[in-house]
C-alpha cells in the first residue's frame, strides 16, 4: 500500500546564541534526523519523556514549526515548503488536535463559529449548510445542537476536547495529529475521548499521529509506536513488538515504570526496575554515541527496529 505521508530525515534545530554579538554557538536539536510513514486508517504512536520532541515532530509536520533540514511528502509531492501553507490542500487534509483545547479556541467566539471556520476556509457552504454540518459533528462526539450557541468557558474540559476532535474531522481529513489529547482529562473522561476518536477512525478512515506520554493509552490506540529520546527514535514497532519484546534499554525503562496493579509483585517490579537502570548505565555505549545521541535505527524484521551501534553484536531479535 502507498504511503498517504511520508517524513524524511525529519531535522528541527533551535539555536542558542551567547556573547555580546548574540551570536549562534550551538543548537537545540528538538527532532535530529527522523522517519516517518502513514498509511490510511491506521493509527501511530509517538511515545518519550517530556522535552523529547514529539509534539515538535507534529508540529512541524502541520506547518507550525519551521523545518531545518528534510522532506514531508504528501501523495506523493514534496510539502516541506509553501506546500504546507493556510489555504492548501495539504493543510485541509492534515488536522490537529491540541493538548489544550480553551488554548486553541478564540474564548470570544461561540461554538457555532469556532466549529464554522475549517468550513469557511476551505468549502463554499452557506450559513445553513455550515450549521447542519456543525450539528453532525457535534452529535459524532456526544453533544447536542444547543451547544452551538455557548462559549468554550461553559463546557468542562472533557467537553472541549471533544469539540476539538470534531474541529480537528469537520473537513475529513486523511491524517489528524493528537498531541496529549487525553493527558488533563480524568479516567472516565479519557475513555469517552479515547472511545469517540475509535468511532471517527472507523468511520473516515482516518489516521492518527497520537502523542503521549501514558504507555497505557497509546497501546489502546496505536498500530505501530515510535519511542523517542532526545530528538531520535530507539525504537520503532507494532504493539507487540514494543511490548512484548522490547529491545531497546530505553523502551524497557519506559515499560518498568508502568504500574503494577496487583500488590503481590510489587516487589518483583521492584527489582526489575532496579536490573533495567543497572543494565543501563552499563550498556550506553550500544545504544548511546559518545554524546548521548541515539544511534541510528537498524532493522530487526519487517515490522520492528531498535537503535544500536552495532546489530551483530546486539544479537538478534528474541536473544536479548
Amino acid at each position: 500500500m502507498s504511503n498517504l505521508i511520508e517524513v524524511k530525515d525529519l531535522k528541527v534545530h533551535y539555536p542558542i546564541r551567547s556573547g555580546i554579538l548574540n551570536r549562534v554557538t550551538d543548537h537545540v536539536r528538538a527532532v535530529d534526523g527522523v522517519n516517518l510513514a502513514f498509511e490510511e486508517g491506521k493509527t501511530y504512536g509517538l511515545v518519550g519523556e517530556s522535552g523529547s520532541g514529539k509534539s515538535t515532530i507534529g508540529k512541524a509536520i502541520i506547518g507550525l514549526e519551521t523545518i531545518t533540514d528534510g522532506q514531508i511528502f504528501y501523495n506523493g509531492e514534496d510539502v516541506s515548503g509553501q506546500a504546507r501553507q493556510r489555504r492548501s490542500d495539504y493543510r485541509q487534509n492534515v488536522q490537529m488536535v491540541f493538548q489544550d483545547a480553551m488554548s486553541s479556541f478564540n474564548p470570544k467566539r461561540r461554538i457555532i463559529d469556532i466549529m464554522s471556520e475549517p468550513l469557511r476556509n476551505f468549502t463554499n457552504l452557506t450559513p445553513a449548510e455550515e450549521k447542519k454540518r456543525a450539528i453532525e459533528l457535534l452529535e459524532i462526539v456526544g453533544l447536542t445542537e444547543e451547544a452551538l450557541y455557548k462559549y468554550p468557558h461553559q463546557f468542562s474540559g472533557g467537553q472541549r476536547q471533544r469539540i476539538g476532535v470534531a474541529r480537528a474531522v469537520a473537513l475529513n481529513p486523511k491524517l489528524v495529529i493528537a498531541d496529549e489529547p487525553v493527558s488533563a482529562l480524568d479516567l472516565s473522561v479519557q475513555a469517552q475521548v479515547l472511545n469517540f476518536m475509535k468511532q471517527i477512525q472507523d468511520e473516515y478512515n482516518i489516521s492518527y499521529l497520537f502523542i503521549s506520554h501514558d504507555l497505557g493509552v497509546v497501546k489502546h490506540m496505536c498500530d505501530e509506536i515510535a519511542i523517542m529520546y532526545r530528538g531520535r527514535f530507539a525504537e520503532y514497532g507494532n504493539k507487540q513488538d514494543i511490548y512484548q519484546n522490547a529491545q531497546h534499554i530505553y523502551t524497557k525503562r519506559l515499560l518498568s515504570a508502568i504500574p503494577e496493579v496487583n500488590p503481590n509483585k510489587r516487589e518483583e517490579n521492584k527489582l526489575r526496575r532496579q536490573e533495567i537502570a543497572a543494565a543501563y548505565d552499563e550498556s550506553s555505549p550500544t545504544y548511546f554515541d559518545s554524546n548521548g545521541r541515539v544511534h541510528d535505527l537498524q532493522s530487526l524484521s519487517n515490522t520492528h527496529s531498535v537503535a544500536v551501534s552495532d546489530l551483530n553484536t546486539f544479537g538478534k531479535e528474541g536473544e536479548l
